[in-house]
């Protein structure tokens, strides 16, 4: 028996001991949710949400699943909820609802989240690239354009806000900035890929 199923069994015998321990039935959610048995892990978070209404963390969590599941609506639901119970880490959860409201096509709210992000944390390179390609999708590709270029500021080796700068120039038909844009992406991809 591996660590993963023995920690399954032990909160199996917790909960069956205590059910209405909101800390037990979470903590075996999470077992099931590694294990890869998403279904069995969003009942457990469920009946732990049920017991422990107030806490963000079982949000968080089931929202994880909720995404891996693709699932992005009840997601972003359970983001939004674990942000009005006072997420433990803001960051983290502006980030994910930014990511759902995305993949759902809110691209508006998921700049909003992560500008939310930005005020945070002004150095997160993950939250300023996807809030450039945010932009990028609703045609707005001048705040696009200085989004990649704050990331490529802090990470000049990032080949992705190349390649994203460069698609923005060349919609806005500034042809010779897209084709250097795209030129040093490709340098730093077979750079990183090892075929240099």
């Amino acid at each position: 028996m591996g660590r993963r199923e023995e920690a399954l069994k032990d909160f199996a015998k917790a909960v069956e001991t205590d059910p209405e321990n909101a800390a037990y039935t979470h903590n075996r959610a999470c077992c099931y949710r590694n294990m890869g048995l998403l279904r069995e892990a969003l009942q457990d978070f469920d009946a732990a949400a049920r017991l422990e209404p107030r806490n963000p963390v079982i949000y968080s969590n089931r929202g994880q699943v909720y995404r891996k599941m693709e699932q992005y609506d009840k997601a972003l639901q359970d983001y939004t909820e674990e942000i009005k119970c006072g997420a433990t880490n803001l960051v983290r959860a502006y980030n994910n609802r930014a990511y759902c409201n995305a993949k759902l096509a809110r691209y508006e709210e998921a700049i909003g989240d992560y500008g939310k992000v930005l005020e945070l944390d002004g150095m997160n390179l993950h939250a300023l690239h996807n809030r450039g390609i945010s932009y990028q999708r609703l045609l707005k590709y001048e705040p696009a354009i200085r989004d990649f270029s704050m990331v490529i500021k802090l990470d000049p080796e990032n080949a992705n806000a190349y390649f994203n700068r460069g698609c923005c120039y060349d919609a806005h038909k500034e042809l010779d900035l897209a084709i250097s844009d795209y030129s040093r992406a490709l340098e730093l991809d077979k750079t990183e890929s090892g075929a240099a």
